[in-house]
């Protein structure tokens, strides 16, 4: 089961959270501030972050910093008010892989929770090389549009 460690203040929106996370068959951590939620992620690994930026004494891009310095291919997801672009461009900057801006979709949230934690996601991402080859004399044949066509030989690693 994944566990998914939750940064909000707003005691009625971490609860419904924490809900909202449990029905969708996650685990769920939640804590008011971001200095609770450090401790906790230091602790015990989660598998992915919801992380508000409006916290009290530490703000939620402090905490993300903090939480991609301990764990660089934790999934981190911002979820706060704040909608300016300079908001989500310093949440990316502090190192978020989403942000959602409030209110926000439940069915959207975990969606985008569940993209971020399948296998294929992010932390799992295949390497993309491309190493052409003398291919001064080599043809390959390719159908594109239901036609047999020549093409240049051309080799590509998926690692």
């Amino acid at each position: 089961m994944f566990d998914v460690l939750v940064a909000e203040d707003d005691f009625a929106v971490r609860k419904l959270t924490t809900v909202l996370l449990k029905n969708a068959g996650f685990s769920a951590r939640a804590f008011e501030t971001a200095e609770e939620a450090y401790i906790s992620a230091e602790e015990n690994r989660p598998s992915l972050a919801l992380v508000d930026v409006m916290l009290p004494h530490e703000n939620g891009y402090a905490l993300t910093k903090k939480l991609r310095s301990l764990y660089p291919d934790l999934p981190i997801i911002i979820v706060t008010a704040k909608s300016l672009p300079a908001d989500k461009r310093d949440g990316f900057l502090s190192g978020a892989d989403d942000y959602l801006v409030k209110p926000v979709d439940e069915e959207e949230l975990i969606l985008r929770i569940r993209a971020l934690l399948r296998p294929e996601g992010r932390n799992n991402q295949p390497e993309h090389r491309h190493e052409p080859q003398n291919s001064k004399d080599r043809k390959k044949r390719v159908e594109r549009h239901g036609r047999n066509t020549a093409a240049d030989a051309c080799i590509f690693h998926w690692n």
